[in-house]
């Protein structure tokens, strides 16, 4: 498994030796991959680094799974709601997050629930 905040996103030619050049699987695109949707008037839009639809976040944060963990990962995701929105849009928080410096990260928690 890889991890990591990488600031680039995934057609950067910087990310291709991990991204392109190995049999590392993307969490971001397995079929049951669940997360949050925007809450506000940009729900619907995909931009071509988002996650999936409805979730506007250029992709930086990553989570590369071997073959072997593919095939036993039955589930993966992305959680924010420790992120403050700010002006970057909004999503579900934490009902106790009330300012920018109550956040836990500036990142979301990427996972794969394995079998």
């Amino acid at each position: 498994m890889v991890s990591g905040t990488f600031y680039d996103p995934s057609f950067a030619g910087t990310l291709a030796p991990l991204l392109k050049e190995t049999d590392l699987y993307s969490a971001s695109r397995h079929p049951e991959f669940m997360a949050d949707y925007d809450l506000d008037g940009h729900a619907h839009y995909h931009s071509m680094t988002a996650y999936r639809k409805g979730v506007n976040l250029k992709q930086q944060d990553y989570l590369l799974v071997s073959p072997s963990l593919w095939k036993r990962t039955i589930g993966a995701g992305l959680h924010r709601k420790g992120i403050w929105p700010g002006n970057q849009g909004k999503w579900p928080i934490y009902s106790t997050l009330r300012n920018s410096g109550m956040a836990a990260s500036e990142h979301p928690v990427l996972y794969v629930e394995l079998h």
